[in-house]
């Protein structure tokens, strides 16, 4: 029989990425035939074939700011003098990113130009339900998981599903960003409610209490989003309005408690860097302390100074973090070349405010709590719902239900010719 459109697309090369880092990368992690950095390689090679392609050289266009944060490293280097093998391992987060995003934005194209809404949502379902059962199995059978493992895993640390070893806040991160997908495609309202379902249920079963409480704002914003849709364009200014008025109210009213919230955050954040050798582990927002404590500084101490996975040796551990890792070892500078690319990438591809607000939430909780650079996972699956979205948004209106993730050109009925723009 003569192969369907979507095969033709989505052939083995294009699947094996995706099945290493979403479903067997965990177990060939845990059995101990790879390491979570052989792992990362493989992935990125399977990955590279992207490249191929003319489309794929167009999506760095984006990645321009990481370019210009990896000529930076470069000068930090001389200015340290610090080992050759410190840049290199910077070279090689920086490499992840751009690869994992470029791959994310390029499988979005492919999906739009051959899979259907609902064909979409159906792979969806049945990934949230592998997750779902493998998570359960870990969260019950805790102990006994850890003490089969070929490698370390620390207890709080065994929830990943079929993820990558201790990537529970990845898993955690990506079943949000399917939660948004439902919100912003056009969906069936059974899919919605069974993807965030099953999403919620995998969140509040992994250990990851940022994820928990992002899932609470994101499902906020999310309603809120909905709501405001559902208005016509004389609504939506009225709405406006209401809310300037609102704001305009409340900000005089939490002026005060506002304040005086800040100002003992910021005097824990400063007690708990001066106290950071008491214990074995730091404070949460000890790094934040040390910026009220010693001030602002434009150039950091060199690379791998907050955490340092050759020698294993931290600054102070206060828990991985991309912003603490950016700024203790790059500066301001360095940490604002990195938000500039992602604010740019979001700014992109969001298609009003909502989307904007509710894309940069993730990105920045994630971003808080864990070292985004390498997670592979979470970065692919940012980049292909932010844009898919984006997609969406320039197909037309009447577009029907399987077609909505389609802006494409068909040539005859049932095969489908993707289009290669950027």
């Amino acid at each position: 029989m003569p192969r369907t459109g979507t095969e033709e697309t989505f052939g083995l090369l294009w699947k094996m990425p995706l099945i290493l880092i979403f479903l067997a990368g965990g177990f060939l992690q845990y059995t101990g035939i790879l390491s979570q950095t052989q792992s990362n390689w493989l992935a990125l090679v399977l990955f590279s074939h992207v490249f191929l392609a003319h489309t794929g050289w167009r999506q760095l266009k984006y990645e321009v700011p990481l370019i210009i944060f990896l000529l930076f490293i470069t000068l930090d280097y001389f200015r340290h003098s610090s080992p050759i093998s410190y840049t290199v391992t910077y070279f090689y987060y920086i490499v992840c990113t751009i690869i994992a995003a470029v791959a994310g934005r390029v499988y979005a194209l492919r999906i739009a130009s051959s899979i259907s809404t609902e064909l979409f949502f159906n792979i969806v379902k049945v990934f949230l339900f592998i997750q779902l059962i493998a998570v359960t199995v870990q969260r019950v059978f805790t102990e006994q998981f850890i003490s089969f493992a070929r490698v370390p895993i620390g207890y709080i640390d065994a929830i990943f599903g079929t993820f990558f070893l201790q990537s529970d806040a990845s898993l955690a991160a990506v079943c949000e960003l399917l939660t948004i997908s439902t919100f912003l495609f056009r969906c069936r309202l059974r899919d919605r409610f069974i993807v965030s379902g099953l999403s919620l249920s995998v969140i509040f079963l992994v250990n990851s209490n940022a994820a928990k409480a992002a899932i609470i704002l994101i499902f906020a914003l999310l309603l809120a989003y909905s709501i405001y849709r559902k208005f016509n364009i004389a609504g939506r200014y009225g709405l406006n309005i209401v809310f300037s008025i609102a704001v305009t109210l409340f900000i005089p009213i939490a002026y005060s408690p506002l304040l005086h919230f800040l100002t003992d955050f910021f005097a824990q954040a400063t007690n708990d860097y001066y106290h950071r050798g008491a214990w074995q582990t730091s404070a949460r927002f000890s790094p934040m302390g040390q910026m009220f404590a010693e001030g602002i500084h434009l150039f950091g101490r060199g690379a791998l100074t907050y955490y340092n996975p050759i020698t294993k040796r931290w600054l102070y551990n206060a828990g991985f973090s991309t912003v603490y890792s950016l700024y203790l070892d790059f500066g301001l500078i360095g940490l604002l070349l990195y938000c500039f690319y992602q604010f740019n990438l979001v700014l992109k591809f969001a298609r009003n405010y909502f989307e904007f607000v509710i894309f940069m939430c993730v990105f920045v909780l994630f971003m808080t709590f864990n070292f985004a650079l390498t997670d592979l996972a979470f970065v692919f699956t940012f980049n292909m719902i932010l844009r898919l979205n984006y997609l969406r948004g320039r197909s037309s209106s009447h577009i029907s239900y399987k077609r909505t993730l389609r802006p494409l050109n068909i040539k005859s009925r049932g095969h489908v010719v993707p289009r290669t723009t950027g």
